[in-house]
């Protein structure tokens, strides 16, 4: 009877000492980002850019209004510009605004 009992004490202990790992604790991850929030930082950009370009007074006033569009942080630049040292600049002053990942110049030469 004795042995019985410490049969089943250990298969009791046994069975209460789980050996499963604890789940990975998901309190310090990142979300995963929707097409939503992608949407949403692509709009971000596209407005700092835009704020950027209309500060920098070294550019002439027409060069500040070329168009902006950003998809995926790529960021396309489009319209007439005066001079290629203004299309230089612009392209310079796009690549430092933050979340810009590339430019895409689609900017042309004016012909005035």
């Amino acid at each position: 009877m004795k042995n019985i009992l410490s049969v089943i004490a250990i298969c009791i202990l046994a069975a209460s000492c789980d050996q499963t790992p604890p789940p990975p604790s998901y309190a310090n991850s990142q979300p995963a980002q929707t097409e939503d929030s992608i949407q949403s930082a692509d709009w971000i950009i596209t407005a700092k850019v835009k704020e950027t370009l209309l500060a920098d007074t070294a550019l002439s006033p027409s060069n500040r209004l070329v168009s902006v569009s950003t998809t995926d942080g790529v960021v396309t630049l489009s319209g007439n510009v005066s001079s290629q040292a203004q299309i230089d600049e612009i392209v310079k002053a796009v690549i430092s605004v933050p979340g810009v990942l590339r430019v895409n110049n689609q900017m042309t030469l004016s012909s005035s």
